[in-house]
């Protein structure tokens, strides 16, 4: 069986994500710097990593993206269903990264040229 996480946290195991994997590439989590694996990075600083690959309460894909079907750029989500609560992710593609504005986290934007 493939697994796939079903929550929104996820302690990182390399089995964790074979569903996602079977299709997706693993090394978008394997390097905390890179400047090739993911474009979702901040200079060279792999976001997907710092947010997934985590001992205790790493985020799951789902928790940022409407797996296989959304509106907005990298499927990110418009809203995200967290409890009682639509989380709306404000998200805006850029240039070279992008910005966002969830209910998680202060709002943040990344570049992968301006560093």
């Amino acid at each position: 069986p493939k697994n796939y996480p079903a929550g929104f946290y996820e302690d990182y195991r390399k089995d964790s994500y074979k569903l996602c994997f079977s299709c997706h590439k693993r090394i978008i989590l394997r390097f905390p710097d890179t400047t090739y694996a993911t474009g979702f990075r901040d200079g060279n600083r792999n976001l997907h990593y710092v947010h997934v690959n985590k001992d205790h309460r790493g985020r799951t894909c789902k928790l940022c993206h409407t797996v296989h079907g959304g509106e907005n750029p990298k499927l990110i989500a418009r809203t995200i269903e967290f409890g009682e609560w639509d989380m709306p992710m404000h998200y805006v593609k850029t240039e070279n990264g992008g910005r966002c504005a969830p209910g998680c986290h202060r709002p943040l934007s990344y570049s992968r040229t301006d560093k």
